[in-house]
């Protein structure tokens, strides 16, 4: 018998404490979310750094929101550094300070940005306006700067660059533009409270219900929170999503879900996610397999070596040579003989190379 080995390559399954949104700030906890005005490219610019909601609780991914208001009469566009490729740049540092006033570090890669909005919107149109100026928001969360556990108010200072050009069909910002950018730094507060079993059996119907709604914006945004809570009762929304919902981000977070639990609700949520007709969500399935705490879940992995889809034997392989024992040195021996030349030809060259090194049991 194969005992269970998570592959490095995967990140572990990090199980996030409930959220909740019931508790206001104080008013003095809102002081640092007043507007700062900007000169960008010569335009004058309100900037405000806030907490996307009002509280978090222990655990919960906590993102924050930078607005741009454009009080100038120009159409700007707005480049902001750190989201393109997979660092951040010298203008891009964000420094939490705990409730006892000592800066916190940042955690270890496997534990950052759990349940975050992706990095994927540093690009903004800022249009001017007469009566009403629309303001353009960016998203970006705490999880890869710092781990907040414990309740109390944190205060956030966010430094970033920013770069600014007027808007025009023959002038764009692109990453990688010699542009100077504008340092702008802001402050804000994140109150952390605390929980407990009914306020946040309470949010798990709230969130779930959300969720089954199966829309783009609200629903995707239930699904990425109650993904985040650390409570057996999530199991059964993400398995009615499962069945209802189309938007992939959902359908995805409730593999995760499924993941973090033994349960018997929890395995049949990732059996049926493996037998499902869309490729490569089975393909997904089979990567996060690796991460389950069902005891079932490896056995359930293996029968996926013989998949339609190569995707998803693939997936296994991966597993497989990350386990390197003599059992699944077998397996992978098997699959030398996949009808795809892509998995064959890893099955091989994994093979080829361990073969002057013994299983690692």
């Amino acid at each position: 018998m194969m005992k269970r080995l998570t592959p490095h390559k995967l990140r572990r399954a990090s199980a996030a404490a409930a959220a909740l949104v019931l508790t206001l700030l104080a008013p003095h906890a809102q002081a640092f979310d007043a507007a700062e005005t900007f000169w960008l490219d010569g335009r004058e610019v309100e900037v405000t750094l806030r907490p996307l909601r009002p509280s978090f609780m222990p655990g919960e991914p906590v993102e924050l929101v930078l607005e741009f208001i454009n009080r100038s009469e120009t159409d700007l566009e707005l480049l902001l550094s750190g989201e393109q490729g997979g660092g951040w740049p010298d203008d891009f540092d964000v420094r939490v300070v705990g409730p006892d006033g000592k800066t916190l570090p940042r955690p270890d890669p496997e534990e950052r940005g759990r349940g975050e909005t992706s990095y994927t919107n540093s690009y903004v149109r800022a249009s001017h306006g007469n009566t009403v100026t629309p303001t353009m928001a960016i998203h970006f969360g705490l999880g890869s700067w710092a781990k907040l556990d414990r309740p109390g108010l944190y205060t956030v200072t966010c430094r970033r660059g920013v770069r600014a050009g007027p808007y025009g069909k023959r002038y764009r910002l692109f990453p990688g533009t010699t542009k100077p950018a504008v340092e702008v730094t802001l402050q804000t507060q994140v109150r952390i409270v605390r929980g407990g079993a009914e306020r946040v059996g309470k949010l798990v119907e709230e969130l779930g219900a959300t969720m089954l709604a199966c829309n783009q914006t609200a629903s995707v945004e239930a699904a990425m929170r109650l993904e985040a809570i650390d409570d057996e009762r999530i199991v059964g929304h993400f398995r009615q999503a499962l069945d209802k919902c189309k938007p992939p981000n959902i359908r995805t977070a409730a593999v995760r879900a499924f993941a973090k639990f033994d349960t018997a609700a929890a395995f049949e949520g990732l059996r049926l996610a493996a037998a499902d007709a869309d490729e490569d969500f089975r393909t997904l399935t089979a990567n996060t397999l690796w991460t389950s705490k069902h005891p079932k879940s490896l056995s359930l992995l293996l029968s996926l070596r013989r998949d339609p889809y190569y995707g998803v034997r693939m997936m296994v392989l991966l597993g497989l040579e990350a386990m390197d024992t003599a059992a699944a040195r077998r397996l992978i021996w098997e699959m030398t003989n996949d009808e795809h030349p892509s998995v064959k030809a890893e099955a091989l060259r994994f093979l080829q190379e361990r073969a002057s090194h013994p299983p690692q049991r």
